[in-house]
Parts: structure tokens; sequence; C-alpha cells
């Protein structure tokens, strides 16, 4: 027999062992997790509340699945269903974000989704109305806010803005003219509710300008009328600078765009001998070369003007305080003539002509009295609610403002309050806090 070479017999052992552990370190390994952003999809346009919802496995078992948004982790599961309801109404309209979600198997083993782009759209949501308001608030003022789809719940005092407020314009960003502080700020507005200033602009406070009232025409820009300096600024609304100051008639109030024309209610009034020009005009100002184009004669001390259905716009005249009464003159802006005078009697202050076609004007009512509101059709000119029978609001009717559904609410001035009218009836009353005045209805 041969004798055996135990040291070969060892190093064969030893190799056929170490063959056997190579074989086994071949085995696959288990194969990473799967993760997918199944809903939205990308390149999705998406509003209010969105369902994200994430596809993830693991053939051992997973750890947790995590989701990003805009690199903010905003939610951890550690069980199905991996679905995520994302409110967007606290982001900017047509504003872009990216979501991601992560994987993570019991081996800590992750997978990382790929990315999805949704923008923001507005348009898509289910809706917002808000009525804003503007108080005095002796002089530094602030905004409240009547939810319209929550059962006008009312929220007072939200953000201070400048010093008295005048006038709030809405065109995807609110933007308040403060007539005391010359100012304007800049409020962006959430789908929550949430009102945060991210801008203001200088309207003339080293003229002394008092900006009044406020348009943003369809070139983009907002015109301002300048009590004081008896012009408009005009404002680009990126720098929030003023690019040039047009001149228009005494004492400027109300401001309307329509198409390429800004049309501006000079109401006369001279500050020295406290009279009103007779007539008073409306300047119009074409927008392609910001200037005035054309004067439009009217009644004495025009301050408020709208659009009628038709239209045409309506002139508050309101008169003299004295021996001149309240008129409306209607103006055919086509030929820029007057086509009708509606006599109202009274001093009316602001209107705003509703989609049935009637128009409320603010009428006063100050020192404890009833507040007033007048109405008539503003397609015929009939007046139904004049200085006789007014529809009777709380003390100091100074403002108005009409919702999609007919409804009218009126800035009370003395009373702190806005009441909510239904044809000639009071409905409803809301304490705003001090001073309210300027009004918008937000509707998206």
């Amino acid at each position: 027999m041969k004798p055996v070479n135990y040291f070969l017999y060892g190093l064969l052992m030893v190799g056929l062992l170490m063959m056997g552990c190579e074989k086994e370190s071949t085995q696959p390994a288990p194969a990473p997790p799967l993760c997918e952003i199944t809903s939205p999809a990308d390149s999705q346009a998406v509003a209010d509340e969105v369902i994200i919802t994430v596809d993830a496995s693991s053939e051992i078992g997973l750890l947790d699945v995590s989701l990003f948004i805009d690199d903010s982790l905003h939610q951890v599961w550690d069980e199905e269903p991996f679905v995520h309801l994302w409110n967007t109404r606290v982001y900017p309209d047509s504003s872009f974000h990216t979501l991601w979600a992560v994987a993570m198997d019991v081996d800590n083993v992750i997978t990382v989704s790929d990315t999805v782009q949704v923008m923001v759209d507005f348009s898509r949501g289910v809706g917002q109305s808000l009525l804003l308001v503007a108080n005095y608030n002796g002089g530094a003022g602030t905004l409240s806010f009547i939810d319209l789809l929550s059962g006008d719940a009312l929220t007072r005092d939200v953000i201070g803005v400048g010093i008295v407020p005048n006038d709030l314009i809405w065109n995807g960003l609110l933007f308040v003219v403060n007539s005391m502080s010359h100012d304007l700020n800049v409020i962006y507005l959430s789908y929550s509710n949430e009102l945060t200033e991210i801008g203001s602009g200088d309207l003339g406070l080293a003229q002394n300008r008092s900006p009044q009232h406020g348009a943003i025409a369809d070139n983009g820009y907002l015109y301002a009328s300048n009590f004081n300096l008896h012009d408009v600024t005009v404002m680009e609304l990126e720098a929030f600078q003023p690019l040039v100051f047009i001149p228009v008639g005494r004492s400027p109030a109300d401001v309307l765009a329509l198409g390429d024309k800004v049309y501006v209610c000079n109401s006369g009034f001279d500050p020295v001998t406290w009279e009103y020009d007779d007539p008073g005009t409306v300047s119009v100002i074409s927008t392609s070369v910001d200037r005035v184009v054309n004067s439009i004669e009217v009644g004495v001390n025009p301050q408020f003007m709208a659009l009628d259905p038709l239209g045409r716009l309506h002139i508050v005249c309101t008169g003299n305080y004295d021996d001149k009464y309240g008129e409306v003159w209607i103006i055919d802006p086509t030929s820029g003539s007057v086509v009708q005078v509606v006599n109202l009697g009274g001093s009316p202050g602001e209107i705003a002509i509703t989609e049935d076609g009637y128009a409320y004007l603010a009428a006063g009512g100050w020192q404890g009295e009833p507040g007033k509101v007048f109405r008539y059709n503003a397609v015929t000119g009939h007046v139904r609610n004049g200085p006789n029978n007014p529809i009777e609001v709380t003390t100091g009717a100074s403002r108005v403002v009409a919702a999609e559904d007919n409804s009218v609410f009126v800035a009370c001035f003395d009373g702190d309050r806005v009441d909510k009218i239904v044809g000639d009836a009071r409905i409803a009353s809301y304490a705003v806090g001090d001073g309210p005045g300027a009004m918008v209805i937000i509707d998206r």
C-alpha cells in the first residue's frame, strides 16, 4: 500500500473546504426593494388636496418607506398603504414641485424612486371665496376676512398693512393702497387662508401724493390715483417701482381698467376753497402711450364707478354735500359719450353692480343714524331704493362689493361692521374690526 502523504491530503481537504465556501458565497443576494410614485403622474398639474400614492415592495420585507417633497421629508410609513394627502394650497400658483420616495428593506438596502415633477395650478382647484376687509384701526391698518365658503366664518385683524388702507386690488396677489403712508402692500394669499406680505412699493411718500385707488391694466401695470398731486402712478409690479406719473384732473379718486384704457374719476375737490369743479371729469388714459387721450364731462364730484352687464361705465357723482345731489352718469366706453343720467339724490358713494343687473350704492347714514344703501336697475336706470326708502344697515355705510350670487356686502365704518344684503333686506352682520372700508371678494 502506498503510504498516505498526510501533507498533500491536508492541502486537498483545505482546497475542498475552500471550494465549498466559494460555492456558497456565489448564491444571489436579495433584490433591492422596488419603489415608485404611482400618483400623481410626472408633469401633471395639481391643485387643492392631492393624493400621493407610492408602490413599494421587497423580497425580504420592508423596514419603511419615506416621501420627500422638494427635499423635505413629508411622510414615513412602516406598513401599507403608502398614501399621503398633500395640501397644495399653501404654495404659489404656477409653482413647480418635485416628489420622490425612498424604500428601505430589513437589510437596510435602499431604493430611491424616479422623481415626479408637478405644477400647482389654481384654475384646477375646487375654489375659494373670501371677502377681505381693510380696517382703519386708528390709522394702523389691518385686514379681516369672511370665508364665504365656510358658513361666512369671520377672522379679524389677520395681518397689518399701511396707514389708512383705502383700496384692495386682487390679481393673483393682493395689493393694498395705503393713503396716509403713501405705499403699497403686496400680499400672498394661500388656499389655506394664510396672508403673507411678500413686497411693498412707495407710491409717493416724499411727494405726499396720498394715493386713493388703483387698478391693474391688461399690460400688467398698476395705475394708482394720487389725490394731492392730481396724477396717476404707473407701477411695475415685479420690482414694485413707479415708472411714470401721468397728470389727470383735480383730486382723482376711483380707477377702473378696461381693455387698453384706464378710467380715472376726477373729484374736482379744491383743498383751498373746499369746493368742487362743476362739471367733474373722467380722464381716459391709453395704456399704450401712458397719457390722457380723452376727458369726459360728468356731474359734480365723481368718486366711484362700476361696469354694468352691458359693458357701460356707471360714474357715481356724489354732489357737493350741499345743493348738488347724487347722480349716476352712464358712459358708453366705445364712443366715450354719456348715454344716461340717473338722479338718485342724497350723497351716494361706492357702487357695486350685481350680475343680475342691480346697482347698490353706499350712502352714509352717520352719527348713530341707520346706514343707507341706495339701489337702482343698472340697465333701465329705475330707482328702487333712494333717499326716501333706503335699505337700512349699520350706521356709516361707506363701501360696497357684490358677490357672484348677487348678494352685496356693505362696510359700515361707524358701526365697525360689515352687513350682508340680499335684494333689499339685510340678512347678516359681522363685527370685522375698527373702521371697515375697502373690500374685495376673491373667488378662485
